[in-house]
């Protein structure tokens, strides 16, 4: 299956095309391969203009302490620069 070979190859591919239920199953295996959603950037590309943002979670685990790790912003923003 293409997430057992996502874990097997994680860099086998540049794009993954899915329709939104299998592109979430996706997107959330390749986030756990680098360490987690507050990690990974996200960008949508359309016709003569794209959207960066951060990815995220509900992150129940540091909710209310008044933290944040702000490299999904950062990674997002360098996306953005790059486009």
């Amino acid at each position: 299956s293409l997430l057992t070979a996502m874990v097997l190859d994680p860099g086998a591919w540049d794009v993954l095309l899915c329709e939104n239920l299998y592109g979430d199953l996706v997107s959330d295996l390749a986030a756990g391969l680098i360490g987690g959603l507050g990690l990974a950037p996200a960008g949508q590309f359309g016709e003569g203009m794209a959207l960066f943002e951060p990815c995220h979670g509900s992150a129940p685990d540091i909710a209310g302490k008044n933290v944040v790790n702000p490299c999904s912003l950062l990674l997002s923003a360098a996306m953005m620069l790059d486009h």
